[in-house]
């Protein structure tokens, strides 16, 4: 029996097809920061015996809320480059498999992403599903001493000084 293909049925296996490339390559985690591996042992070498503060974005692979916020995390890594770690560990695979259950009861990881700062290794403040860069930078900035602006981003306003027949222009239409 030959079975006909309609145009509706290619439509949603192209739709469903195309969802599962989204969630599968979607929220691997911010590309700035370090993928520290999904171990205990992992962990304690990167986040609980880090000299400095270290930033850690808990996610979950395949996740679309995770995806999103991404850019605000790589923009971060940037902006306090060299004053704090940035790494992300992955707490759960695509297919709901918890990858190191100790550490997800440990730290209470219940919401991917979840964002925490450690200093010391020990908690200092948790973002759960918050995509406001400000909301971090108030943290970080007392943290870290606020962020280092690169002089090539900064760009200088240009200013043009009015001449005579502006000037009188602007006499002209302030009178008005």
């Amino acid at each position: 029996m030959v079975r006909k293909i309609t145009c509706r049925r290619a439509a949603g296996a192209a739709l469903l097809a195309g969802m599962v490339l989204v969630f599968a390559a979607a929220g691997c985690g911010a590309s700035k920061f370090q993928h520290i591996g999904e171990t205990a042992a992992d962990f304690r070498q990167h986040v609980v015996q880090a000299d400095e503060p270290v930033l850690v974005e808990f996610f979950k692979g395949g996740c679309p809320t995770c995806w999103m916020l991404d850019g605000t995390l790589d923009q971060l890594a940037d902006e306090y480059k060299g004053r704090m770690k940035f790494v992300s560990f992955e707490m759960m695979r695509p297919y709901f498999a918890v990858t190191c259950p100790e550490i997800q009861k440990r730290h209470r990881i219940a919401y991917y992403p979840t964002i925490v700062l450690f200093i010391k290794g020990e908690e200092k403040q948790r973002w759960i599903l918050d995509y406001g860069i400000d909301h971090y930078r108030q943290v970080l900035d007392e943290v870290a001493g606020g962020p280092v602006v690169q002089s090539q981003d900064v760009k200088k306003p240009d200013v043009k000084k009015p001449d005579a027949a502006e000037l009188e222009l602007k006499e002209f239409l302030g009178d008005l």
